[in-house]
């Protein structure tokens, strides 16, 4: 028996163990307060339930709302730790993307050739595990013609 399981306040759990077994219980992400982000969030990233306020406030000044850092899975506290593209290389016909990761997310890489145009085409590589705790990279074919920008989006995992 082996494998991973997530759970929302937890994070990822590997289990290795021919005779364990995990017992679970439905829990829902309680949002008491009813600013959009789970409690459990909340009191891991906070300490309470009531430092984030709405939601929609900026406590570490970054630019991503409180609920959008529970999104994805950055730390409202830290200025530094948001989702953003860090790196994007050409090399020989083909790009390379680069972005801060966390395991407990899944990602989105979303392109478009005009900034003006209100769509993105989203969903270039489909949904993405990261790479590794702290950075993933991937190779986009360039087929997006010589001017494109991208942006990266954090889901949380699907549920089975």
């Amino acid at each position: 028996f082996s494998g991973s399981v997530w759970g929302g306040s937890l994070g990822w759990i590997t289990l290795s163990n021919s005779s364990a077994r995990l017992r679970t219980a439905m829990v829902t992400n309680a949002d008491v307060n009813v600013n959009g982000i789970p409690d459990s969030w909340e009191v891991q990233q906070m300490g309470s339930t009531n430092a984030l306020g709405s939601g929609t406030n900026d406590w570490d000044r970054d630019g991503m709302s409180d609920a959008g850092e529970y999104a994805a899975g950055t730390n409202p506290m830290n200025s530094n730790d948001v989702l953003h593209v860090r790196t994007l290389t050409l090399s020989g016909g083909d790009i390379y993307i680069s972005w801060a990761s966390t395991n407990s997310r899944y990602y989105y890489v979303d392109c478009k050739t005009n900034l003006l145009d209100s769509t993105w085409q989203t969903n270039l590589l489909g949904m993405m595990a990261s790479d590794t705790p702290t950075n993933t990279v991937r190779k986009l074919t360039n087929n997006v013609g010589s001017r494109a920008f991208f942006r990266i989006r954090a889901a949380l995992p699907p549920l089975f």
